[in-house]
């Protein structure tokens, strides 16, 4: 089955996710929050619940430790304290963010903040790439420095070998 094509709205990020070898892709918009200063005993539809008040809710999940922790009511993974809520509509995140960021929930304040789009490797690399070739274009070469071959890095004229490709 091919996958879906890409989403034609300007507020919509596709995320691949590999699950057991198979490629499934999920389209979210910008209806996504990300939460943080909850209680370490809130639970995903605990969460649901608070989050209902503004919109309808597609998605709440609570970020938990890798291991259990003991509680009332048995072995449960330990809450992090973050989690996040996607909404059904942006508009409802946006409202969201408003209506419950200072809201305290059984004694800690949360805050609320409209979830942002992780940058891939690839857009890592891109903006690491450019970041070097501006520096490059800035900095000013005294007499004696040379280029690298390999690498491009400027090296002062003192060294007889580049310091960062050796």
């Amino acid at each position: 089955r091919p996958p879906p094509t890409r989403p034609s709205s300007p507020t919509a990020i596709a995320v691949w996710s590999a699950v057991d070898g198979i490629d499934k892709r999920e389209t979210t918009t910008m209806a996504e929050v990300f939460v943080r200063g909850l209680p370490f005993d809130l639970y995903g539809p605990e969460l649901e619940e608070v989050f209902g008040e503004v919109g309808p809710v597609k998605k709440a999940a609570v970020i938990h430790e890798k291991r259990t922790a003991a509680t009332p009511e048995g072995e449960w993974p330990a809450s992090r304290g973050f989690g996040y809520v996607t909404f059904a509509l942006a508009g409802d995140a946006a409202r969201c963010v408003t209506m419950l960021h200072g809201k305290v929930i059984r004694g800690r304040k949360i805050s609320v903040t409209v979830s942002e789009k992780k940058p891939t490797q690839q857009e890592l690399k891109a903006a690491k790439a450019a970041k070097q070739a501006k520096a490059a274009e800035d900095s000013t070469a005294r007499p004696g420095d040379w280029e690298c071959p390999s690498c491009g890095m400027n090296v002062f004229a003192k060294k007889k070998a580049c310091y960062k490709c050796g």
